[in-house]
């Protein structure tokens, strides 16, 4: 087997695969579509919240737009209010905001996410 060539190994992963996809039926692709994953969190939403460390706000608590923090005493006794007032800000505001429209052409313009490779797509994808 050390003596194999890569093309002879790789034709032997094919048969390998061709053999559990019959042992195992069709196989269905993922989708590309985020919504269908089961660890797929909506973006606003309590489950996002819980996430990002908040909670609805009570009187009483730091406050922002109806958010609080789930535990104010995670930051210990020297953190003063100014800090959570801005930490907490930070949270809502990642909470509220709108996700940023992703391209893949430009490197040099903002928001840029090279397209990763999945299986079946060309490699040319990730290189034009």
């Amino acid at each position: 087997m050390a003596n194999n060539t890569i093309t002879q190994l790789q034709k032997r992963i094919e048969k390998l695969e061709a053999l559990l996809q019959q042992k195992a039926g069709a196989v269905v692709a993922p989708s590309d579509d985020p919504k269908d994953r089961p660890d797929y969190v909506e973006r606003g939403s309590d489950r996002h919240a819980a996430m990002l460390g908040l909670k609805k706000a009570v009187d009483g608590d730091i406050a922002a737009d109806g958010w609080t923090l789930e535990d104010i005493t995670q930051f210990g006794p020297q953190a003063t209010d100014k800090f959570l007032e801005t930490y907490l800000r930070q949270r809502v505001n990642e909470l509220t905001s709108k996700i940023p429209p992703v391209q893949s052409e430009n490197p040099f313009e903002p928001n840029f996410a090279p397209v990763m490779w999945r299986k079946g797509n060309p490699l040319a994808q990730l290189t034009e």
